[in-house]
Parts: C-alpha cells; structure tokens; sequence
C-alpha cells in the first residue's frame, strides 16, 4: 500500500486498500468496485498483456517457442499449451497453474456465489 503515491497530484483516480492480508484485498476490491467475478472467469485473461483469448499451441508449438523449459516439455504424459492471442505468451498447466486457480477458487468461495458478491 502506497499512500504517498495515492496523496500525489499527478496519481489519477487511485484506490487504497485498507487491509494488509492478500485474501482480505481480493474481497475489499471485489466489493469497492462492485466487481463480479465466476470461477470461468479464473486464469481466463493474459497475465503479461491482460488479453482475453488464447490459442492451443501443438508440442512442437511451445517449443519452437522458446519460452517452455525442456523439463516441461520433457513431462509425461505431454501437458497441453496455451499462447495469448495478442502478445504470444505461452501458458500450460503446472503447479503455479493449479495453486493460483486453487488460491482464487477459495477466495471466491469465502465471498459467496457469485450473485451474493458485488452490484454489477
């Protein structure tokens, strides 16, 4: 949290979280902004360029890629790979996948369904 940047001329429209617990911020910005979101919404937009949409990249796809690491691809069975449709970041479902989808999937739950959660 960054109250000298938010007190700032220049900063725009900000919004300081009161909390200092990760899981308490997710539920305090969700409810600020009136946000809904649904566990299909979950791990559904590019982490690099916020993109919405991937395509389904073959084996040899990821890589030629480059950015998958030969222990990855070396897994068995083969995993499946995503790239964003606009920057070309390439994804796949591994542990940081799977802890991440896990880690939301729970704060979602302690928020309630989703009809319960924000105004909009």
């Amino acid at each position: 949290r960054d109250r000298k940047l938010v007190a700032r001329r220049d900063c725009g429209a900000a919004y300081l979280v009161s909390s200092n617990h990760v899981d308490d911020q997710f539920a305090e910005v969700l409810h600020h902004f009136g946000i809904r979101v649904d566990k299909v919404d979950l791990m559904s937009r590019c982490s690099k360029c916020n993109a919405d949409g991937y395509v389904r990249l073959t084996h040899e796809g990821a890589a030629a890629s480059a950015q998958v690491p030969e222990r990855v691809l070396a897994l068995t069975p083969p995993l499946e790979f995503w790239a964003c449709k606009d920057c070309g970041k390439v994804f796949w479902e591994g542990p940081k996948f799977f802890d991440a989808r896990d880690r939301f999937e729970a704060m979602l739950d302690s928020e309630g369904t989703a009809g319960e959660r924000g105004g909009g």
